[in-house]
């Protein structure tokens, strides 16, 4: 479709299997013990984007409807990348550059995004995301002190 955004296209592809609703930049799978939140940041100086990645534990959260910011474990696609495919992430998500057709950047973001799905949705449970930062799978510093209070990694 003329116009639209391929980051947009990548997640909407990529989320839409698991079952996550968008609200506008955002995408949102809600669990019994956590909302998982995928959000597509844009950037105030430019055609740049992020990716972040939101947990809310629910036990704790004190907001009706989280946004990204409010999640208690956070990270960016490109936080849990290999070197070579961060580089490659953050020239996909600049739209400035014309290193690659709409097409191809669809493709490639999501594939990307694809890759730090499983993580995200490792979090669906409390247990679940204990275990990701407890193995390293994400570090630490990612994670909110209430949420290291409430995983008992604090």
């Amino acid at each position: 479709m003329p116009g639209s955004n391929p980051l947009v296209d990548a997640v909407a592809f990529s989320v839409k299997p698991f079952g996550f609703r968008t609200k506008a930049r955002s995408w949102y799978l809600e669990n019994p013990e956590t909302i998982l939140i995928v959000n597509l940041q844009k950037s105030q100086f430019g055609n740049q984007f992020y990716l972040n990645f939101s947990v809310v534990l629910r036990s704790i959260s004190t907001v009706e409807r989280p946004k990204q910011y409010h999640g208690d474990i956070r990270f960016r696609l490109e936080d849990v990348l290999a070197s070579a495919e961060a580089e490659l992430c953050v020239k996909l998500l600049n739209l400035e550059n014309q290193l690659f057709s709409d097409e191809e950047r669809q493709a490639c973001f999501a594939e990307l995004v694809d890759r730090a799905l499983p993580l995200l949705l490792r979090c669906g449970t409390e247990a679940g995301a204990a275990e990701a930062l407890s193995s390293k799978a994400l570090p630490d510093w990612m994670l909110s002190r209430a949420g290291a209070e409430r995983l008992h990694l604090g």
